[in-house]
């Protein structure tokens, strides 16, 4: 995702940020930051008259802002009637938010059976050689009982605890997704991934 302002730089024309763009950005930028609300870019000419306890203000480009040496993708915010640079860019806290979605969207390891899955309940490990933290799924692939095949379990922190079926998630995702086939499993890094590309 790509934050545009109303700035040109490497050739790409900005845009400004609207305010449904600013209340998306909340969404993650209070996720890092719970206290502090994104009010808009941070104009170098214009100083917020009495900020508020947590006012934060996006930077679109490098240089000098409100006394602040700053680069382009900062949050200034006002903290104790003082403004300060926090220590995530907007970058960091999309990243942020994408290895969250990541890791606990992705099953994170595939059992040969639930017993398999029971025997592994203090600090398992995913495929990809990663602790599996709790809230975090897996799934079962027992190709010898059709029963527990494709069984999908989320991590307790000190058990396991059943959510659903692959096949069950495919029907719900059919009924809502305007192409059922665009619904395809990914494998590329090891981890099975739900990917829909509603058309």
């Amino acid at each position: 995702m790509k934050i545009y302002t109303t700035a040109q730089t490497n050739g790409e024309a900005w845009q400004a940020m609207d305010g449904a763009t600013i209340a998306s950005i909340n969404v993650v930028f209070r996720l890092a930051f719970p206290l502090y609300v994104l009010k808009d870019f941070a104009n170098p000419s214009i100083v917020p008259v009495a900020p508020s306890e947590g006012d934060s203000y996006l930077v679109d480009s490098t240089g000098t802002c409100w006394g602040l040496t700053v680069t382009a993708k900062q949050i200034i915010c006002s903290i104790g009637g003082v403004w300060t640079i926090l220590p995530k860019t907007i970058d960091d806290l999309l990243e942020d938010m994408s290895n969250n979605i990541d890791a606990n969207l992705s099953l994170r390891k595939i059992y040969a059976s639930i017993a398999a899955m029971n025997a592994d309940v203090t600090n398992p490990i995913g495929d990809d050689s990663k602790p599996i933290l709790k809230g975090q799924l897996v799934v079962i692939q027992n190709v010898s009982d059709i029963t527990e095949m494709g069984k999908v379990y989320r991590y307790s922190g000190t058990g396991w605890e059943y959510v659903c079926k692959i096949g069950d998630i495919l029907r719900k995702i059919q009924t809502v997704v305007t192409k059922p086939e665009s619904v395809t499993f990914s494998n590329s890094t090891g981890n099975w991934k739900l990917i829909i590309a509603a058309g």
